[in-house]
């Protein structure tokens, strides 16, 4: 019996040591892996230089929220973008009560676009990431119709009345992203938006505000 005995003691030690929580990595030198936050969320706005240039051209410039799986690179972001240009047809000379005036045809494009984004780390540095974004652009597209009203004694009157319809278009964007400190970032971006409406290109600079840089890393006990 007592031979026995003792030849269950191995067995007994072994289970007891597996299911304690005695930290063997630290014994043996192996370190966990430090836990590091896999969300990354932005806002940024943009100052924009659109091309091709026109008439009366005047843009919004590019404002949106990024939110993005730091390990992985993989986001998904929303942008929003206006451009107003001189509509076609004739400029007229209108009386009113402060003397005449000039109408002249409006046109205005805002684009809302809904993008998938894919950042590349580099591991040399933390202070570069470029990034490419593509997605679909939800357009509503405002342009002025000429609108003639003949009275009875044979004067006439013109105005330009709004028109509104709706596109889809396709927008692409290489990024190169430069997150300076934990919550500030500067980006410079070509971006190129393809429609039916008004196909354009455009060189953007601006800055991102948010979590654009993981905090530094935090090891579990």
């Amino acid at each position: 019996m007592k031979n026995r005995s003792l030849s269950f003691l191995p067995a007994v030690l072994t289970i007891s040591l597996s299911t304690t929580c005695f930290p063997f990595n630290q014994v043996l030198g192996q370190e966990e892996k430090p836990k590091t936050t896999p969300v990354l969320l932005h806002v940024f706005t943009d100052f924009s230089q659109v091309f091709p240039e026109v008439e009366g051209n005047k843009n919004s410039g590019r404002s949106g929220i990024v939110v993005t799986h730091y390990r992985s690179g993989w986001g998904i972001g929303y942008a929003r973008q206006r451009l107003d240009w001189r509509g076609d047809g004739a400029s007229y000379r209108q009386a009113g009560w402060f003397g005449t005036y000039t109408i002249e045809p409006e046109n205005s494009m805002t684009a809302h676009s809904i993008m998938t984004t894919k950042e590349f780390h580099l591991r040399s540095t933390e202070l570069f990431r470029p990034c490419l974004e593509a997605g679909i652009s939800f357009i509503d597209f405002k342009h002025d119709e000429l609108v003639v009203t003949e009275y009875l004694d044979g004067s006439t009157s013109k105005r330009y009345e709004p028109s509104t319809s709706h596109v889809i278009g396709f927008d692409a964007r290489f990024r190169a992203f430069l997150p300076i400190s934990r919550a500030f970032a500067f980006e410079a971006a070509l971006h190129a938006n393809f429609n039916e409406v008004r196909s354009y290109s455009s060189f953007e600079f601006g800055f991102a505000l948010g979590m654009v840089r993981p905090p530094k890393a935090k090891r579990s006990n």
